[in-house]
């Protein structure tokens, strides 16, 4: 399990422009209080119903459109077992610079939160500070 956490994680120095590979903790899960994680996967957007009941968009619930990141291996975050997908909390000017990245294997760095609302459509989100292409992309 410890090579693909490291596989599909990697932890940034406080400061440190560049990425690199970090261990992952004793237990092969990522620490709760990570604030600064960096997550290689492929963008998708994925569409859910949203309220007011969020169970179905025919019937009249909102459409909730966001980005999420599959994950390039499975990997233990704070309050799962092992994830593949990740909700991605994204500044709107992100969006417009990136949206043609979707669909594209990206690396995503930021900081873990868990799911609070019906708005969170994974058990864990990522507040997302920088998106980059991952170099297997170009």
């Amino acid at each position: 399990m410890q090579s693909s956490v490291i596989a599909a994680l990697l932890a940034l120095g406080q400061g440190a422009a560049p990425l690199r590979p970090a261990a992952p903790p004793a237990t092969g899960c990522v620490p709760a209080d990570s604030t600064a994680v960096a997550l290689a996967g492929r963008l998708v957007r994925r569409t859910y119903a949203g309220p007011p009941n969020y169970s179905d968009t025919a019937r009249g619930d909102s459409i909730e459109r966001g980005w999420y990141l599959e994950l390039a291996a499975p990997v233990c975050l704070p309050g799962t077992d092992t994830t593949r997908v990740v909700q991605l909390i994204v500044p709107p000017e992100m969006y417009r610079r990136h949206g043609a990245w979707v669909g594209q294997r990206v690396v995503a760095t930021g900081a873990l939160l868990s799911a609070e609302t019906g708005h969170h459509h994974t058990p864990v989100l990522l507040a997302v500070r920088e998106l980059r292409l991952s170099s297997s992309a170009r």
